[in-house]
């Protein structure tokens, strides 16, 4: 199985959680409980800054054009390609914590822009506070922080049950330093 960069090297629980989801990304598996195994796996949800993102991305976006914007000197973004027409510049945000499907935390620091800053790297995480980041144990002067990132379509069937379609790895980026 091939593994992105060096994923092993960056964060053992990166590489990990990579290993254990690539079945679900390569092979027709049943994806009925794909959700527990992300969340098990602390990989949650991203929201939109102003925008909803079920809203954003719903069922009219469905082979469209979705462009991540990771540049270094500005908050990570997205922009959807619906059409010919762009929706322009929309940054992403960590998750909110709060589902009840994700488990309740509280995201540090609180304006959950997906930036290096010290609200993510320290070791104060935990199930209450930042649960969706893996601290690495090391020090140092320059600290590095990445996200992985998957993408599934989520819907509901006509018994009212949650179907999800087969995740695709999207890939590791590194996060621009907080300014």
């Amino acid at each position: 199985m091939p593994v992105p960069g060096d994923a092993s090297i960056i964060n053992q629980t990166l590489y990990s959680d990579y290993v254990a989801l690539y079945q679900y990304t390569t092979n027709t598996v049943d994806t009925t409980n794909i959700a527990s195994q992300f969340y098990s796996r602390h990989y949650y949800s991203l929201d939109l800054e102003g925008v909803d993102i079920d809203s954003e991305l719903n069922s009219s976006s469905l082979g469209k054009t979705i462009s991540l914007d990771f540049d270094p000197n500005q908050t990570p973004s997205m922009n959807l390609n619906l059409s010919g027409s762009s929706t322009g510049e929309i940054r992403l945000l960590r998750s909110d914590g709060r589902s009840a499907s994700e488990g309740i935390f509280t995201p540090v620091p609180s304006d959950r822009y997906l930036l290096n800053s010290s609200g993510l790297y320290t070791n104060n995480n935990n199930s209450a506070q930042n649960a969706d980041v893996a601290y690495t144990g090391s020090s140092g002067e320059v600290r590095y922080t990445y996200v992985s990132m998957y993408i599934l379509a989520a819907g509901i069937d006509t018994n009212y049950s949650p179907v999800y379609s087969q995740p695709t790895f999207i890939g590791i980026f590194l996060l621009p330093d907080l300014h």
